[in-house]
């Protein structure tokens, strides 16, 4: 059974390439490109798991983490960041 993985990432290539890999070791995935839009996803995919970027077009990333665990706090989710945002990846 495959387990449904979210992708929350506004870079197209990164996004498609990590949804890509995903789906080719058999895991279900689906992606958002922004934090309103993950959020709506959320509540109809259920995933297990989320790759969250802290970078977000719309809401930031750790506003974002906050809002997934009120609705699953045992929904496990991964931050990443491109940047040197080392402070505020340890935060989330």
């Amino acid at each position: 059974m495959a387990t449904e993985v979210m992708v929350v990432e506004d870079e197209v290539v990164l996004c498609r390439f990590l949804l890509d890999f995903l789906e080719g070791i058999g895991y279900s995935a689906c992606d958002a490109e922004s934090g309103e839009q993950a959020l709506d996803l959320f509540v109809e995919a259920r995933p297990s798991l989320v790759l969250l970027d802290i970078k977000l077009p719309d809401i930031d990333g750790l506003e974002v983490l906050q809002k997934l665990k009120e609705m699953d706090s045992a929904c496990k989710v991964v931050v990443m960041s491109s940047y040197g945002a080392v402070g505020t990846v340890v935060k989330a």
